[in-house]
């Protein structure tokens, strides 16, 4: 029995609703599916979908997607632009999460397969050719709408960050202006140079 059993590869964290109870929305045939309470491991990726924080969610309450929202405010918020996950609890037929208790049960080579594609999804290794599987899991793709940008604090971080970027170089061009104002305190002060001069 698998006990992955639905993820999320490279969502992107500027088309997620982060000031919504509902952050973690997958799409379903065009059908929003929350999955915010599902209990799971997650990494947070950079621009260049390299990893840069795995953790977990979901011992107790609450899941992946207030966890998730917990990263926009700590002090990673600046590192990340997308995200991974991959969810443990069962989805019922309505496409709700089932957080009721479950033995989790996995015979060893399955238990070896999907640890592997963890790896394999979460670090991309170029060596590896084969894509890792999952038995029985459920792939979701994210969902999102033309608006949906404007609810992302990411936008703003990144503008703050061109204006510090700004800043410091201003800063730095002001310095290099009044070095080469000052005068030089060492340069020979006209008429001491060469010969002593006699007494008048």
């Amino acid at each position: 029995m698998s006990w992955i059993t639905c993820f999320g590869r490279h969502w992107n964290r500027q088309l997620t609703d982060w000031w919504s109870s509902e952050v973690l929305v997958a799409d379903i045939n065009r059908r929003r599916v929350d999955l915010s309470e599902q209990a799971g491991v997650y990494v947070l990726h950079d621009a260049a979908l390299t990893p840069v924080y795995v953790g977990q969610a979901g011992r107790g309450q609450p899941g992946l997607g207030n966890r998730l929202r917990q990263h926009c405010s700590d002090q990673l918020w600046g590192a990340w632009h997308y995200y991974s996950w991959f969810g443990i609890h069962p989805m019922t037929v309505d496409q709700a999460v089932d957080r009721s208790d479950r033995v989790w049960q996995a015979d060893k080579v399955t238990l070896l397969d999907e640890t592997e594609a963890i790896l394999i999804y979460f670090l991309a290794p170029r060596m590896n050719r084969k894509a890792g599987t999952f038995e029985n899991a459920v792939e979701y793709q994210q969902w999102f709408h033309d608006g949906m940008g404007q609810f992302s604090p990411f936008p703003v971080y990144e503008r703050l960050k061109e204006i510090e970027t700004r800043m410091d170089r201003l800063e730095a061009a002001s310095r290099d202006a009044t070095t080469r104002a000052e005068p030089d305190t060492e340069a020979e002060i006209p008429g001491t140079s060469g010969q002593p001069q006699d007494d008048a």
